[in-house]
């Protein structure tokens, strides 16, 4: 499995929101907090956003903040079918 990172598409944003939600949706109701589609939104413009393929099929998202003298990582979402795979270790 050839893996690569390269920044996501504006029209990747719904793919990578939708990985996001759907793999924090027990998370977030665990804790009984709302998603919040607009704060989504809102970080898509201040992180640096990055798709994980496999080939030519997108199995992944990775998202950085630049802070002084370092890339933060934000979030790391994985589709379920593909965890367990390495693909989280390798993007890190």
């Amino acid at each position: 499995m050839r893996l690569s990172l390269r920044p996501a598409l504006e029209t990747e944003r719904f793919f990578c929101e939708s990985l996001h939600h759907s793999n924090m949706a027990s998370y977030l109701v665990a804790r009984g907090m709302p998603w919040e589609a607009q704060r989504y939104m809102a970080s898509w413009t201040q992180f640096d956003n990055l798709v994980i393929s496999a080939g030519e099929t997108i199995v992944g998202v990775l998202r950085l903040l630049e802070i002084p003298e370092a890339l933060e990582i934000r979030d790391l979402q994985v589709l379920p079918s593909r965890t367990g795979q390495g693909i989280g270790t390798w993007a890190i």
